[in-house]
């Protein structure tokens, strides 16, 4: 009896034979370590964190900047906020004018402008 019921598991109630295949091990074993299936993309090579860092800190002291497009036009302002693509200059005279980055020949401090304005989002002090 006991080959029959393990014949009745192996070939089941349809009759189909459904043994159980399983490599060995020492194939396995001949194989070396496994490699990571989730292979991580190397980061990107223009992207340091550097640019965010030092427009970060633009930002916060409130350092009048002069900004060279590529047409020569200069403009002048305090960086308010920025994100991948563009920045945000707020400007003494005229409104706020938005900047893509890839107009942008230059990025510097206004030489012209008086000493930075400190703590420009942080409040000033009494």
């Amino acid at each position: 009896m006991a080959d029959g019921a393990s014949k009745g598991a192996e070939t089941g109630e349809t009759g189909a034979n459904r043994k159980l295949i399983r490599p060995s091990l020492a194939t396995h074993a001949q194989d070396g370590p496994r490699q990571s299936r989730r292979r991580r993309s190397p980061p990107a090579e223009d992207d340091t964190g550097a640019e965010a860092s030092r427009l970060q800190t633009l930002m916060h002291l409130g350092t009048p900047l002069l900004v060279t497009l590529e047409d020569g036009e200069a403009q002048r302002g305090v960086l308010e906020w920025y994100d991948r693509d563009c920045l945000k200059l707020r400007r003494d005279q005229g409104p706020s004018i938005v900047i893509m980055k890839q107009a942008i020949l230059h990025l510097g401090q206004d030489p012209q402008a008086s000493a930075p304005r400190r703590g420009g989002r942080r409040g000033r002090r009494s």
